[in-house]
């Protein structure tokens, strides 16, 4: 049983170094089902959608040691061209908004994990790859039965600054919390 994510089914924006590393262990979840299925053994794949768990609560809320860390790679930036590097540092609150956001519309149980790997290590015929949530349930299948650039086309709008997705969830959840004039 190997513990992937749902970015490993589409990346997703700003996704862009956690999301190769889900492609690779799907990879080789992939790799190991075939090689070992002679002996008898199912290598599977979890694919959890977004709960509440250490690495997005860093992502929503960095602590210090996260800030400071970036504040010293400052130096090499200049390998980046100035439009990424300020595409990036306005994008950011958006995109840590966004995670509250979803966290807050979907509040899912991480007992759904949980339970998603026991099931699977005592089914006798586990599905090769198993969808969590229902954020991961919705995007997994539409990755599945639509065209790649129709479901890229959904991923942005979600994801938009301005689009019916974002000003729906505000009408919901609320707008987003106010920029502090210190932060910029």
């Amino acid at each position: 049983m190997v513990i992937s994510s749902l970015i490993a089914r589409a990346g997703l924006p700003y996704w862009g170094a956690y999301g190769p590393s889900k492609f690779a262990v799907e990879c080789i979840t992939d790799t190991l089902r075939q090689e070992w299925a002679d002996q008898g053994i199912t290598v599977c794949a979890i694919n959890p959608g977004i709960f509440q768990t250490p690495i997005v609560d860093k992502a929503i809320h960095p602590d210090s040691s996260e800030q400071q860390l970036v504040k010293e790679m400052e130096p090499y930036h200049y390998r980046i061209e100035e439009s990424a590097r300020n595409f990036y540092r306005e994008a950011f609150p958006f995109y840590q908004t966004s995670l509250q956001w979803s966290l807050t519309l979907m509040n899912q149980p991480v007992q759904w994990v949980v339970n998603g790997i026991k099931d699977g290590l005592f089914q006798c015929m586990p599905p090769y790859k198993t969808l969590i949530g229902v954020d991961a349930w919705i995007l997994g299948t539409l990755s599945w039965f639509l065209p790649e650039r129709m479901v890229a086309w959904i991923y942005r709008a979600m994801m938009a600054k301005e689009g019916a997705i974002r000003l729906l969830v505000s009408k919901i959840v609320g707008p987003a919390p106010a920029k502090d004039k210190k932060d910029s």
